[in-house]
């Protein structure tokens, strides 16, 4: 499959002396949303740092509202999104405070619903204690403590979760844990533990539910795939002119750790499918990086790379 190659306040006023701020204040124009677009291009999540909606991409009107924590002054809302394969899940992340960041899980219950699943969080640490993902829940103990997104499999069977965190933010460990979002209960695997005993920045994809299709359907997703990513990262560098190199950077490092990934998952997979695993990899790491770089953020910097600059 060929590679992208482009990267490498006013005191003591009268009252009528207010009146002109008042209606400055009022002319202001509010800031425009930040979309994000990721699932299959059906929907995309718009969101104003307060509220989000998940909308449709035909029809703007046609938008559900996402319960974002944020209610009261205990919570910040979400500030970004990952919506799955099947525009059926969403995944958001939240600042915390300094070295905490949390997660949130929304499900699409319905053709106007979309649902919060109750201590996600609380649970990604606790279960990832559990699974031996983390060796302390430093969520529970009141330290560092930061959840992050890390990818979706392509038939929406699964998250892959990020953990970070230690004794203080210049101590900290990592972890990966999935999410079955089809038993609802937090798992891990062969690969996994690979991935999670590895100290290198390895590129990580996370492992479907069902069955491959077809290794020609595969093929034919990862040429896409990579094809797409050329544009999008094209788009990207002109788009911020001012983190072209940052940018080259990131994705030189992301092609070095897709490669060393790669080697790492076809580690546990049986040779007789290891060809349809490789496409399988390839194609699903590339939609994750396409997803990154449509992220609103001027420099993408993801959970593999916070292990690997370590």
């Amino acid at each position: 499959m060929p590679l992208p190659t482009r990267y490498l306040v006013v005191v003591g006023l009268a009252f009528a002396d207010l009146a002109p701020f008042a209606l400055a204040e009022e002319s202001e124009p509010s800031p425009t949303p930040s979309k994000f677009t990721t699932g299959s291009g059906a929907f995309f999540i718009e969101s104003d740092g307060f509220d989000a909606s998940l909308v449709s991409t035909n029809d703007s009107a046609q938008r559900i509202k996402i319960p974002v924590p944020g209610e009261d002054d205990s919570l910040n809302p979400d500030d970004e999104f990952h919506l799955s394969p099947n525009d059926e899940w969403i995944f958001a992340g939240r600042h915390g405070g300094s070295c905490l960041r949390s997660a949130d899980l929304y499900h699409r219950a319905g053709a106007n619903t979309v649902e919060r699943l109750k201590d996600f969080d609380e649970n990604a640490w606790k279960q990832g204690a559990k699974l031996h993902a983390m060796k302390t829940d430093w969520r529970a103990e009141g330290s560092c403590a930061m959840t992050f997104f890390v990818a979706w499999s392509n038939d929406s069977g699964r998250a892959l979760v990020g953990l970070l965190g230690g004794p203080d933010r210049r101590t900290n460990h990592f972890g990966y844990v999935y999410y079955n979002l089809r038993t609802r209960h937090f798992e891990t695997s062969e690969y996994l533990r690979k991935l999670n005993a590895t100290r290198t920045g390895a590129l990580p994809c996370a492992e479907p539910v069902d069955p491959l299709p077809k290794k020609e359907e595969i093929k034919a997703r990862a040429d896409a795939l990579d094809l797409r990513l050329n544009e999008v990262f094209a788009a990207r560098l002109a788009k911020n002119p001012d983190t072209v190199e940052q940018n080259r950077k990131s994705q030189r490092d992301w092609i070095k750790a897709r490669d060393a990934g790669l080697k790492l998952y076809l580690s546990s997979v049986p040779k007789t499918d290891q060809e349809n695993r490789k496409l399988q990899f390839l194609a699903d790491v590339t939609a994750t990086r396409i997803d990154s770089l449509n992220q609103p953020e001027e420099e993408v910097f993801d959970f593999w790379e916070r292990k690997a600059g370590e």
